[in-house]
């Protein structure tokens, strides 16, 4: 069995987030930040500000206006949000690479952890409880990054980490559970463990590492919403799902937890497919395209 924290000791040393995501998650997490302090750090890179412009008159946010000023931008999207854009820019470049082993691929698993994303905004806003309307722009994050731990992994421990793709489809199970199996942890543990060293919120620490733990489903609403939308997600077949099926109790219990009722479930299903691909406009670089 493996040490996860030597593994993720394997992480820091290989893997970094650009400097100027560092400075927007510090400003960004300082109790008196506001836009223009926000702004300052990002007009540093060009590439960025343009992202972060991009984004803010994107029909994904659905703003009526549309803007060239960076101050407006982050005003409009907001402190949490730009955050999370941040966040997202800087992890969506570990993404890179297209080898496929079963279905898997660096690309194709950033495409579906959109998706989920993606999902669970949708959720939350869809959501008659206010708890989890008010995390709305906190789950597109936890969304992004609630799978990290198997790029993570496959990038530390690459050649023999290959396998397990090819595994769980023969077996028919998890990724987790074969996980575990082999190395004595799972991608959400490492997933977690290297994202709190990053200094990622707390709420997304504990949702990236609960989201296949039933208890921990069951007690928190952020980890709800990231393993009901990944429920959600699977019958679409959007990039690479590390999960066999959707288990019919696990996702009625997490429907009445969340408030989400019929209806909702079926005009979120209805226009699931037009927000993904606003979604992917965003936060994927690399230009690939997803029939939906």
């Amino acid at each position: 069995m493996l040490d996860v924290n030597r593994i993720a000791n394997k992480v820091e040393e290989a893997i970094s987030l650009p400097v100027v995501i560092n400075e927007v998650i510090k400003v960004a997490s300082h109790p008196g930040s506001d836009a223009k302090k926000i702004a300052e750090v990002i007009s540093k890179d060009p590439a960025f500000a343009a992202k972060i412009l991009r984004t803010a008159n994107s029909s994904f946010f659905s703003f009526v206006s549309k803007t060239n000023d960076i101050d407006a931008a982050v005003s409009r999207l907001g402190v949490k949000q730009v955050r999370t854009i941040a966040l997202a820019a800087g992890v969506g470049k570990m993404f890179k690479g297209e080898d496929d082993v079963e279905g898997y691929s660096r690309i194709n698993l950033w495409t579906h952890s959109v998706a989920v994303a993606t999902m669970g905004e949708m959720l939350a806003k869809m959501s008659i409880k206010r708890e989890a309307k008010a995390l709305a722009s906190e789950v597109l994050l936890a969304g992004l990054v609630h799978d990290i731990g198997i790029i993570l992994a496959d990038q530390v421990m690459h050649k023999n980490y290959s396998e397990v793709p090819a595994l769980a489809k023969q077996l028919n199970s998890p990724f987790f559970k074969i996980e575990k199996d082999r190395y004595g942890f799972d991608h959400a543990k490492l997933g977690a463990i290297v994202l709190a060293r990053w200094k990622f919120p707390n709420s997304i620490v504990s949702a990236v590492a609960g989201h296949h733990k039933t208890k921990a489903i069951e007690e928190d609403t952020m980890t709800q919403l990231v393993a009901m939308a990944e429920f959600m997600v699977y019958p679409f077949g959007f990039g690479f799902s590390d999960i066999p099926g959707v288990p019919p109790k696990m996702f009625s219990k997490l429907q009445k937890n969340l408030g989400i009722l019929g209806p909702a479930i079926l005009k979120i299903k209805q226009s699931f497919s037009e927000k993904l691909t606003e979604a992917l406009e965003i936060f994927q670089d690399e230009k690939k395209t997803v029939e939906v």
